[in-house]
């Protein structure tokens, strides 16, 4: 996958005002304890501006949708869910283009999710980590026999101002 396919992946909905929902233990895999993640980000590299949105779909998944503006125009869109299965939570990454990938659950703690593939070719692992109105998303493993990482730092934003539409 390229950056901006990975991009795409990580997940520009609807935003909620409903920020503190303590997550639950791992060891209950509960939806809920991804709830945090809910919200409109955007950030910007370059040329190119990058949106993602996540919403609650539901009582087993959290539904999420992203979009690279660049030149005037949306250059691409993606889908994640991250959905309750009954061993465990599971991010499925539907970047446009690309091959569906699902990655499990294998850290959480307040404001932290990591999730892990270790058989996918890259990355390996998608994390998110929330600070206050600051939501970082990685991907990160090997490639060609070197640990690679991309980072988008993401700013919480009004939903008026990040829907998935042409930038200029």
């Amino acid at each position: 996958m390229t950056g901006a396919c990975v991009a795409l992946m990580l997940g520009c909905a609807a935003r909620s005002a409903s920020t503190s929902n303590p997550p639950i233990g791992i060891e209950t895999q509960g939806i809920a304890e991804v709830d945090w993640i809910e919200g409109e980000w955007v950030t910007t590299d370059g040329d190119s501006e990058f949106r993602e949105g996540w919403v609650i779909g539901g009582d087993a998944t959290r539904e999420g949708i992203s979009c690279v503006g660049r030149g005037g125009g949306v250059k691409g869109l993606g889908r994640a869910l991250v959905e309750a299965r009954s061993d465990g939570l599971y991010y499925v990454a539907d970047p446009d283009g690309q091959q569906v990938t699902t990655f499990r659950l294998t850290k959480s703690e307040p404001g932290v999710a990591l999730f892990s593939n270790p058989t996918h070719d890259w990355p390996q692992f998608i994390e998110y980590r929330r600070r206050g109105e600051r939501l970082e998303a990685s991907a990160s493993g090997m490639k060609d026999g070197k640990e690679r990482r991309r980072v988008w730092a993401y700013t919480w934003t009004e939903l008026a101002e990040a829907a998935c539409r042409p930038v200029p």
